[in-house]
């Protein structure tokens, strides 16, 4: 629909045709959120049924810099405040929605998704530290609902280790990696798998 064509185009920092050059990105930050929540209230109806390639296509606009990726992280934000946290009451047609979701994200981009992020946070923590607090604080909100094992995995956890525990880091960005870390401490699993994630972590290290 020339709806979701607009406000997708918005989102990715494109005009929306040939005639009105809309850069919304360059506004100030409630206009995007208020972008933000277009979307997810189009993907709340559209997706996966309707609109099924709208992370992925997001994923492959992120190469266009920091603007578009504090836009994915805006989105991703608003979805899980909207629909998928548990710590506002939802209804229950929110909570099957939430479930549909997710589960389409499980299936098609989350690995995808954590992937990006790894890069993002490797390569930006030096010269874009407040991009990467804000990928690591989405990070977080999602790892309550995805696979484990794409976080806490040889590659991602010394990375968070390393923010949180070398000089020099800023400290909005070392706690964004000291928020990701306890998510995955925290995250509801059976006491065995718990105690095998709990001691491959080795948080002993921060002490």
């Amino acid at each position: 629909s020339f709806i979701r064509r607009s406000v997708f185009s918005m989102a990715c920092f494109e005009a929306v045709d040939d005639k009105n050059s809309v850069r919304v990105l360059d506004g100030p930050a409630f206009i995007k959120n208020k972008l933000a929540q277009v979307l997810v209230t189009l993907i709340y109806f559209e997706y996966p049924s309707i609109w099924s390639s709208v992370f992925i296509d997001f994923l492959h606009h992120l190469s266009k810099g920091a603007v578009v990726i504090d836009m994915f992280c805006r989105v991703l934000n608003t979805l899980d405040d909207e629909l998928i946290s548990l710590d506002y009451p939802r209804s229950a047609e929110e909570v099957s929605v939430a479930g549909r979701v997710k589960d389409a994200m499980r299936q098609q981009c989350v690995a995808q998704i954590v992937r990006v992020w790894y890069e993002i946070v490797s390569m930006n923590r030096n010269s874009d530290p407040e991009l990467c607090t804000s990928v690591l604080d989405s990070m977080r909100r999602c790892i309550s609902w995805i696979d484990i094992g794409l976080i806490a995995n040889d590659a991602f956890i010394p990375l968070l280790f390393e923010l949180i525990l070398v000089d020099g880091i800023l400290d909005q960005l070392r706690g964004a990696a000291a928020g990701c870390v306890l998510a995955v401490v925290s995250k509801r699993m059976d006491p065995q798998s718990k105690l095998t994630l709990l001691q491959s972590l080795q948080i002993s290290r921060v002490f």
